[in-house]
């Protein structure tokens, strides 16, 4: 089954429909960006799938939202 891809400007749109998609389907989607830095929507639980992690830490997520509002701000 090949991967689904789209575009940011598509997943802004319709981001919690993508996430209940991905999460359903175990399936990742590329989101691509003009920057060429492209990104893959995956659920939580093929992450952990994926990386062998149980639980992410709450500094590890506290991180992870620090990293995120960096990015925005770019």
């Amino acid at each position: 089954m090949a991967t689904d891809v789209t575009t940011i400007s598509k997943a802004r749109r319709n981001l919690e429909r993508l996430c209940d998609d991905v999460c359903k389907r175990h399936e990742p989607l590329i989101i691509t960006r003009k920057n060429g830095r492209h990104v893959v929507l995956l659920s939580l639980e093929d992450f952990r799938h994926f990386t062998g992690e149980q639980e992410p830490s709450s500094d590890n997520l506290d991180n992870l939202y620090i990293d995120l509002e960096r990015e925005e701000d770019a």
